[in-house]
């Protein structure tokens, strides 16, 4: 198996474990986040924009702005896979419930501390390693959870 797979690869590879799997390209577009109260839903549109049909996991995450409780990198809140013909789109809703917007204090209790959350909907983490490798910018929005809707 020496030079057929990367269990006995000696150099660094190309491209890590998992990377490329899919076969085509996909673009975002159209990022609405609406809240309602201490709840909010998140939609966003992705299109096929390769040669070939693929299956792409969309991904949404929540980072709080505010709470000194807060974890420092987004947190990964929903997912779905969706399958994309070549050229197709869908659009997508995810709902984030109130324990989404949740924060843990150091005797573990948890509630929402803050109003001011970043939102972000993407094929991958929101970093900049992943946003690399897939090739594909999140889309970003800030949402205010005391009733404000955002558009991006």
């Amino acid at each position: 198996m020496a030079g057929r797979t990367y269990r006995y690869m000696t150099e660094e590879a190309l491209y890590p474990f998992g990377y490329g799997l899919t076969y085509s390209s996909v673009e975002l577009s159209d990022l609405q986040v609406k809240s309602y109260e201490e709840a909010a839903t998140a939609t966003v549109t992705i299109q096929n924009t390769g040669n070939f049909d693929t299956d792409e996991v969309v991904q949404v995450y929540v980072k709080d702005l505010e709470s000194e409780f807060a974890v420092p990198n987004a947190q990964l809140k929903g997912f779905k896979r969706v399958f994309l013909g070549k050229g197709s789109k869908q659009t997508i809703t995810f709902d984030l419930r109130p324990q989404d917007f949740e924060v843990f204090d150091e005797q573990g209790h948890n509630f929402i501390d803050s109003n001011r959350f970043e939102i972000s909907v993407g094929v991958s983490q929101p970093d900049a390693r992943s946003i690399a490798l897939a090739g594909v910018q999140p889309l970003q929005t800030e949402l205010n959870l005391a009733g404000s809707q955002t558009t991006h």
